[in-house]
């Protein structure tokens, strides 16, 4: 199972600090992604050092719940099975010879029509 939903548990955070700010973030923090809107402000996504992913340490619980992780495999499930549904429409609905299908590609013997 893949995409974002079915991926591992990581609880990603997303600020906006000051630019000066920055070091603090990057000393404690591994950053993911860093947008900036001014020369003295930036939007940054970071996962925490000392989270419980990271230390492996689950000895207080509430640092590791899983409703707050960015992770929903009920979703990942609907998307796939509706990928493939939608692939086998294409398959036997419009008379296509089927050389290769997969969860996201197909490979016909022929165009597919614009809809």
């Amino acid at each position: 199972m893949g995409g974002r939903f079915g991926m591992k548990p990581e609880k990603e955070y997303t600020e906006i600090i000051a630019l000066a700010d920055l070091n603090k973030y990057a000393a404690s923090s591994i950053i993911t992604d860093i947008i900036h809107f001014t020369d003295d402000y930036m939007m940054i996504s970071f996962l925490k050092k000392d989270d419980s992913h990271y230390t492996n340490n689950f000895e207080n619980e509430d640092r590791f719940k899983m409703n707050h992780m960015n992770v929903n495999v009920a979703i990942a499930s609907a998307i796939t099975s509706y990928a493939r549904i939608y692939l086998s429409y294409l398959e036997y609905d419009l008379n296509i010879n089927v050389y290769n299908k997969n969860t996201d590609s197909l490979h016909v013997d022929k165009p597919l029509p614009v809809e």
